[in-house]
């Protein structure tokens, strides 16, 4: 265990004047600075090459001829539907690596110029992965800071005033500093960079975080 982790008891998970709300016991463990289970992708054209174009432009939509919800306007007639085409921009591959090969997204939260996704695996495995993405020309996203868990499922994330938040889940037997498997997160994220330096975690009975909300 590292020289400068901290452990603290608390009522109620408090980091920085936000409040986490997770649906957990309210006994919470902090730690801070914990690296363990965590990589961070530093090969830039893998992330230049996890975006994909190949299937861009506009969706085609099948109207199921058995479905009856109409819309119906003021006077109660039948009001038909408006021409709004569903555009593909692009395709995000999941992440990948050695023994986690079977991500899928989990949640987006949407920030001015950044997207952030969480990921978790299918099974019995605990791995994840966070991805940031600049939005900031809709017609051409960039992923420019990817981390993984080894072993972690993220379920759920949030962005406010500079970090990012997750809610997942761990395997606390293979941990040497998580308490109990569900678990929440709070990470630094600045210009599109994950900052993985200064991390801190709490853990709480229960198998799995699944979503992460944050009151200021």
């Amino acid at each position: 265990m590292k020289s400068n982790l901290s452990i603290r008891k608390s009522w109620l998970l408090a980091i920085s004047a936000v409040f986490f709300i997770i649906s957990c016991s309210d006994e919470t463990t902090v730690f801070e600075n914990p690296e363990d289970n965590l990589v961070n992708e530093t090969d830039q054209s893998k992330l230049l090459n996890s975006v994909s174009f190949d299937e861009a432009g506009v969706l085609d939509i099948y109207e199921d001829p058995s479905a009856s919800a109409k819309r119906y306007n003021t006077t109660g007639k039948a009001e038909p539907a408006g021409d709004y085409p569903l555009t593909l921009v692009a395709q995000i591959d999941p992440p990948t690596f050695t023994n986690g090969e079977n991500l899928a997204a989990t949640h987006v939260a949407l920030d001015g110029d950044y997207g952030y996704v969480s990921y978790n695996t299918v099974g019995q495995d605990y791995v994840g992965a966070i991805d940031v993405v600049n939005i900031s020309d809709p017609n051409n996203p960039r992923v420019t800071s990817r981390v993984y868990y080894t072993n972690a499922d993220l379920n759920s994330i949030a962005y406010d005033n500079g970090y990012i938040y997750v809610a997942g889940g761990v395997d606390s037997e293979q941990s040497v500093t998580a308490t109990a498997n569900s678990l929440v997160a709070k990470i630094a994220v600045s210009g599109g960079r994950i900052n993985t330096s200064n991390i801190s975690y709490g853990f709480q009975e229960g198998f799995n975080a699944t979503d992460v909300r944050i009151v200021n």
